[in-house]
């Protein structure tokens, strides 16, 4: 959630006024400060976030459940298509 509202109070920041115009508005985009936080980092932030808040043995399942789908997958289609018999023609 706090990602949310780090984007929610940058895009608050970064609106302008209903009463400025917008010709005054300058044309270039400035680079963030530097002790800004960018998107970027706020992304690089939630991933690190997600990333710390599971055990190191619930990755290595998630690892060996991908690979063992991946698995079924590449069997099945071996089978579907290296396995065809020939169907014998019937005589009428």
């Amino acid at each position: 959630m706090s990602l949310f509202r780090k984007l929610v109070k940058r895009a608050e920041d970064s609106s302008t006024d209903p009463t400025s115009d917008a010709a005054d508005a300058p044309t270039t985009t400035q680079p963030p400060a530097p002790g800004g936080d960018t998107p970027e980092d706020v992304l690089k932030g939630a991933i690190d976030n997600i990333y710390s808040k599971l055990p190191s043995w619930a990755w290595i399942l998630i690892a060996i459940g991908a690979g063992l789908i991946l698995l079924c997958v590449l069997y099945c289609c071996c089978k579907r298509c290296c396995c065809k018999k020939k169907k014998k023609k019937q005589e009428k």
